[in-house]
């Protein structure tokens, strides 16, 4: 799942950001949230039709700025998504281990199918 999320910082310092992850509530806010993790950043090549593609790495949130980022999550679980109205959590969490959440609904227009990652799995 690809999303634009941004962030505000509105205080004098910068805060450095170590975990940043997003769920999503399939049946409304009191069941269980599915779980998803950064997996890379995108963002599109200038001039061309294609998708720059970097590792998630720990970042800062410049002091009174905006921060935008184009981030791709995985799940961990095999997940069925159908079309529809979801609300999603964005959670990032600070070195201090201080955690930061925005909420906000997307829209989904087509069936969504999400397969484990290899990386994802545990021996």
């Amino acid at each position: 799942m690809g999303l634009q999320i941004g962030w505000t910082n509105r205080t004098d310092n910068p805060i450095p950001i170590k975990e940043i992850q997003v769920r999503l509530y399939p049946h409304g806010r009191n069941k269980e949230p599915l779980r998803f993790y950064p997996l890379e950043r995108f963002a599109r090549v200038i001039g061309k039709m294609a998708l720059q593609k970097t590792p998630v790495r720990p970042f800062t949130l410049p002091p009174k700025e905006t921060y935008a980022e184009q981030i791709r999550f995985l799940s961990q679980e095999v997940l069925d998504i159908p079309p529809g109205n979801y609300t999603i959590e964005v959670q990032i969490t600070d070195t201090s281990d201080t955690s930061y959440t925005n909420r906000t609904t997307i829209q989904v227009r087509s069936k969504i199918k999400y397969r484990r990652s290899e990386e994802w799995q545990e021996d």
